[in-house]
């Protein structure tokens, strides 16, 4: 599975036609940004541990020739550790043709980040890439400034994050049934036995990101076993599975002809979600705390619900 993640360049951020000095390695001075050269940095997404393409974009202002070369660097967050780089040679780009409504891009060479494929990269390193035009040079034709709109970075998702479904069509299943589900989900017979496990793995990524987007300031998500947690936390695949049902029942009804149980499942999980948010709650699994994160300790007003309780109606779902 690809991801593919824009970086934008910010404002006015250009390559005039002028002479230019020649981008500077090491990584150090490619932390200076627009001193030696159009640079974007942004923090590696956990699970992301290759880049299968890289994409530099501009407006197209001008015409003729680029001659560009690109560099990247990945910094490790412990200090004092060691900085992967790479760079590719200058190249003449055809600039394109003016269309000031339109952008262009340039594949950026595998040399510009070949020694970063093989790391491989974990969350929380910092990705830098910078581009650098060398426009006194004969090769460069292009007539105007280069204007940098940014880079798309493709990057290739670890396999053990793409078989780490926090619930699967077995638990809803189990849930509600084989049938009900097939009621939910199959859209093309008339009394469907067999549910359709392209919608199920649908609605269950799409329940997984926002669980992930909901917590992710405070947890290091997505929860992957053996990798930043010894195992999926109990309560996530819950959530996962709560969310998942109610959201095929969404498939067939409103809101407020969803069963009654599966509309309180689905605001106990959301209370629950937001409580996992703010930790009030703790998670089992032993999951990671992003970097500067810390408990809270203020103890809650609300009730606390006790999932584990068999005498509680919570504990059903």
């Amino acid at each position: 599975m690809i991801k593919t993640v824009f970086w934008g360049a910010g404002d006015n951020i250009r390559y005039g036609t002028s002479a230019s000095q020649l981008l500077a390695m090491p990584v150090q001075l490619l932390q200076k940004g627009v001193e030696s050269g159009f640079l974007k940095n942004g923090e590696i997404i956990y699970g992301y541990t290759g880049i299968s393409a890289i994409r530099f974009y501009y407006r197209r202002t001008g015409t003729g020739n680029l001659y560009l070369k690109f560099a990247s660097a990945c910094m490790p967050q412990a200090t004092g550790s060691t900085i992967t780089e790479d760079s590719s040679n200058l190249t003449a780009y055809d600039g394109g043709s003016v269309d000031l409504t339109k952008t262009s891009f340039i594949t950026v060479p595998v040399a510009a980040y070949n020694a970063l494929v093989a790391l491989p990269m974990t969350v929380g390193q910092t990705l830098n890439l910078a581009v650098y035009r060398k426009a006194d040079d004969p090769l460069d034709t292009y007539t105007t400034d280069l204007e940098a709109v940014g880079f798309a970075i493709d990057f290739d998702m670890d396999a053990a994050v793409v078989a780490a479904g926090y619930c699967s069509q077995t638990d809803l299943e189990v849930s509600i049934g084989t049938t009900r589900l097939a009621e939910l989900t199959d859209d093309t017979n008339a009394n469907p036995t067999i549910p359709d496990s392209t919608i199920v793995t649908a609605i269950v990524e799409m329940v997984d990101d926002m669980i992930d987007s909901e917590i992710s300031g405070v947890w290091t998500v997505p929860f992957v076993a053996g990798s930043n947690c010894t195992t999926i936390p109990t309560l996530i695949k819950r959530i996962s599975r709560m969310f998942s049902i109610y959201y095929c029942f969404l498939r067939r009804f409103t809101g407020s002809n969803v069963p009654a149980e599966w509309i309180n499942a689905y605001k106990l999980a959301q209370q629950s979600l937001k409580d996992i948010a703010s930790q009030s709650i703790n998670l089992d699994g032993n999951p990671t705390l992003r970097t500067g994160s810390t408990y809270i300790t203020t103890p809650s007003t609300d009730p606390v619900i006790d999932y584990y309780d068999k005498d509680k109606q919570e504990s059903y779902y």
